[in-house]
């Protein structure tokens, strides 16, 4: 009887597994389409995480596309085709089908889980353009993930999620602990890691200055800068900037100057990174690095006085106005023939010179940005008020 038992049991599994067999072949092979029908024999939570990974197009994530994939097309290509036709699309509405089955089995943590991954994944791809507000998407993620946990069905993704819905809805101290559930599950997910970096430097500087929290910061600001992909670059910038900003403040300058250059190589010329960057390079003494990035921040817009403003801060808080000067002359000798760009850098000098107090150099080098700007400005431009201005400064100055 116990053959006839076994016997029975592989006649029943046989077909299940070659079913599951040729899905994962039609998916490796990358015919979504093919391993679409096939999943219809399949579990709903199969369904769901298909559905919600190799879809091509969705409609609100109630009606999907599944497409067989050419050789060399990407599912990323096939996502921003926008011409499909309506009878691509096959109706799935994954939480109205989750609901059911959590009517029908509210102890079991798999529907829960698996509900959440659909709120998390419109509150993603939709943001506030779904048929429920973000918040309440967030507030619904939150609400299945934390079931889930609670039916004894925990989840990396479940715990970071939940642990940014605390973070927004501003319970800090429960969103770390949830982030670090997460780490706990898997020591490398670079999403709660990223987030475990900026948490503890905020804790720092608006909680106690403990150097131990600023450890913990590049800690874990060091596992999400190795873990998260290459691919995302502007992401992976970011986070990239978020340990370089844990290092300066934790004084460690030369490390600090590393990681912001990474992130200026993923993502160039981001104000953000390019200012502490001139920061800690002036802090080192790293002249040349210091005229590198200056350089690329007048050259966003060498007329944005605020821009000069803010060079002007850093060079000398940093007691270097000596460098800023011979930098700016440096600029200057690079395209004498533009008459407006040479006569802001004169005007630039001007200003330095004067800050050093050599107001004598300063009002001649104002008379040299007068010329250049007389070439290019008719006689009512601003500039001439704002240099006569300046004019009257530096005589004021050197008559006391």
């Amino acid at each position: 009887m116990k053959h006839v038992f076994n016997f029975l049991t592989l006649a029943i599994l046989c077909p299940i597994f070659l079913v599951a067999q040729n899905i994962e072949k039609e998916i490796k092979s990358r015919q979504f389409a093919d391993a679409w029908d096939k999943l219809q024999e399949a579990t709903l939570d199969r369904q769901v995480d298909f559905a919600l990974k190799y879809f091509a197009q969705t409609r609100n994530h109630q009606l999907f596309v599944f497409k067989n994939m050419q050789p060399n097309e990407s599912l990323m290509e096939a996502r921003v085709q926008q011409d499909y036709p309506a009878g691509d699309f096959v109706a799935f509405p994954i939480d109205t089908l989750l609901k059911e089955q959590i009517r029908k089995e509210p102890k079991n943590g798999v529907w829960h889980q698996k509900l959440g991954d659909y709120y998390y994944d419109v509150y993603v791809r939709y943001g506030s353009n779904w048929l429920a507000n973000r918040q309440e998407v967030m507030r619904l993620y939150n609400v299945y993930y934390a079931k889930a946990d609670e039916l004894g069905q925990p989840s990396v993704n479940g715990y970071y999620a939940r642990g940014k819905y605390l973070a927004f809805t501003g319970e800090i101290d429960s969103a770390k602990q949830l982030f670090l559930e997460a780490i706990a599950l898997d020591p490398l997910h670079a999403p709660s890691a990223y987030n475990l970096c900026y948490l503890y430097r905020d804790e720092f500087i608006y909680g106690e200055e403990d150097s131990a929290l600023l450890d913990s910061s590049i800690a874990f600001g060091r596992i999400a800068v190795k873990e998260y992909p290459d691919a995302y670059r502007r992401d992976k910038s970011d986070v990239v900037y978020q340990l370089a900003k844990s290092y300066e403040l934790n004084q460690q300058c030369d490390s600090a100057i590393k990681y912001y250059l990474l992130s200026d190589a993923l993502v160039p010329e981001q104000i953000k990174v390019m200012y502490p960057l001139l920061d800690c390079f002036l802090k080192e003494n790293r002249i040349k690095g210091a005229k590198l990035i200056a350089s690329k921040l007048l050259g966003l817009d060498v007329k944005n006085n605020r821009i000069f403003n803010d060079l002007v801060g850093f060079f000398g808080e940093n007691n270097q106005f000596p460098s800023m000067e011979e930098w700016l002359i440096e600029e200057r000798a690079e395209d004498i023939h533009d008459k407006e760009r040479t006569g802001y850098l004169n005007f630039y000098i001007s200003n330095v010179q004067g800050f050093q107090e050599e107001y004598e150099k300063a009002l001649s080098t104002l008379a040299k940005a007068e010329e250049d700007f007389n070439i290019c400005y008719d006689p009512n431009h601003v500039i001439f008020r704002v240099i006569s201005k300046t004019r009257d400064n530096l005589k004021a100055k050197i008559s006391e």
